[in-house]
């Protein structure tokens, strides 16, 4: 009898950074809980606020078309960001159980240190890319404190502007 091979499954991949292009990560797993393959971005976040103040219009539009893209395909559980906003010693997950915005940003109107994105992380997710993360050597790291900062909140104010309780952070090395 012939056995049923598992299609991968895997996470969304958000790749905030400053350089612009395109490139594909991609975390796959055979855990049912997840649907199939999903696609996978790299995507910069701009300057600081300037897409959410209107500077960078391109940018912008992008992001808000590939959100609306996103939402209308659907099916999604998780969001995974990886950044490189911050340097831990190995591999960190950001879970805060209640997020603020971290404002690493300088000199910027007086509003954009006032933004709010009210969001929950998806720790069943976090727990999978640890496992996933762990199996393959590679040591992790959980943080439950640190707040979201613009690498993080610019790019899904824009995509999802109703806020999106799926989010997982994984700090690069």
């Amino acid at each position: 009898e012939a056995r049923k091979k598992k299609e991968p499954s895997g996470f969304r991949l958000f790749l905030p950074s400053p350089l612009q292009g395109s490139g594909i990560i991609q975390m796959t797993t055979t855990d049912s809980d997840y649907p199939s393959k999903l696609p996978t971005f790299f995507l910069s976040h701009g300057g600081g606020p300037l897409p959410l103040l209107g500077k960078d219009p391109p940018l912008a539009k992008h992001l808000s078309g590939l959100g609306k893209l996103l939402q209308k395909r659907g099916g999604y559980t998780s969001i995974l960001v990886v950044s490189a906003h911050w340097e831990e010693k190995v591999p960190t997950l950001q879970i805060t159980p209640d997020p603020s915005l971290y404002f690493d940003y300088y000199g910027f109107p007086k509003e954009t240190y006032e933004y709010k994105y009210p969001c929950k992380p998806a720790t069943k997710a976090a727990k999978r890319a640890h496992k996933l993360l762990n199996d393959a050597g590679i040591e992790t790291a959980d943080n439950k404190k640190r707040g979201y900062d613009h690498g993080m909140f610019v790019p899904l104010m824009l995509m999802f502007p109703h806020t999106i309780d799926v989010p997982v952070r994984l700090q690069c090395k």
